[in-house]
């Protein structure tokens, strides 16, 4: 019964009232050549193993930052509760004057060694900096 006449069962609704006919969405930033351009330089870079192995990298090592800083303030004010206020001005401290620097000092040192001897494997020296940052961080 209910499968073949389903409002017996459902009260009779009102009308609702027709909304305006909504404006056209605004166009795309980008040119749709421009886009396609995009979407076939991107399918360029991911199509070489070694750009598919360093995406793959920096997204486990930014997964493992991220998971490490989320617990690490739980963690240390369940561990050590008297100093929770020392430990939150200390973490703030030491990420945004960490971030910062490390940021600014990553991006000129991987300008240094591309513009130091240009030629082959030019771009592949600059990304020895983040590589190197990486693998620094594993002892952490």
């Amino acid at each position: 019964l209910l499968l073949l006449q389903p409002s017996r069962l459902l009260p009779q609704l009102p009308q609702l009232p027709q909304l305006p006919p909504q404006p056209p969405s605004p166009p795309s930033l980008l040119p749709p050549a421009a886009a396609a351009g995009a979407v076939a330089s991107l399918g360029r870079v991911c199509a070489t193993r070694s750009a598919s192995l360093l995406l793959l990298a920096s997204t486990v090592r930014s997964f493992c930052g991220y998971a490490v800083g989320a617990w690490s303030v739980p963690f240390f004010r369940q561990c050590h509760p008297e100093h929770a206020s020392q430990f939150a001005l200390a973490n703030g401290v030491f990420i945004a004057i960490g971030g910062t620097v490390s940021t600014i000092a990553g991006g000129w040192l991987s300008d240094r060694l591309v513009q130091r001897r240009p030629g082959r494997m030019t771009a592949h020296r600059g990304l020895l900096v983040p590589v190197a940052g990486s693998l620094l961080c594993i002892p952490l």
